[in-house]
């Protein structure tokens, strides 16, 4: 299992503090007021990755910021969450009829995508969920 370097995981986190603090349009200053207890050279170790802080810090940082946690890790929360958003719009503008099918299409490529196979009675429960929740059956 590949291990972690802790000097790169700092370096992240302090390129997404950077990006999040200039988002909300806040000075390293201000940000550190935000902190309560930190100041401008602190707050620049940080977006250097060069000091290390504890989690707390990180929570604190989150809140001051006004970001999801796990974005300081460098994940992108908004594209996931406009992709899914994106998907759900997209399927529910279709026609009541047709939503079975895309279904139906989506489950069986899904292994391909995802790379798992589904057990018998997991396919069987999301037709059966399928069917349920669009009051229709198989007939297109």
């Amino acid at each position: 299992m590949k291990r972690l370097n802790p000097d790169s995981v700092m370096k992240v986190i302090g390129e997404q503090i950077k990006k999040a603090r200039e988002r909300r349009g806040l000075s390293q200053e201000e940000l550190g007021q935000l902190l309560g207890d930190k100041n401008q050279p602190t707050i620049s170790s940080y977006e250097l990755g060069k000091r290390r802080f504890r989690v707390v810090d990180l929570l604190r940082l989150s809140e001051a910021l006004e970001t999801p946690i796990i974005s300081l890790f460098g994940f992108d929360v908004a594209a996931d969450a406009d992709m899914e958003l994106a998907l759900l719009t997209w399927f529910r503008s279709l026609p009541e009829n047709r939503k079975p099918r895309v279904f139906k299409v989506l489950k069986m490529v899904e292994p391909m995508i995802i790379g798992d196979m589904p057990d018998e009675e997991t396919v069987r429960l999301n037709e059966d969920r399928a069917r349920y929740k669009t009051g229709a059956g198989d007939e297109q």
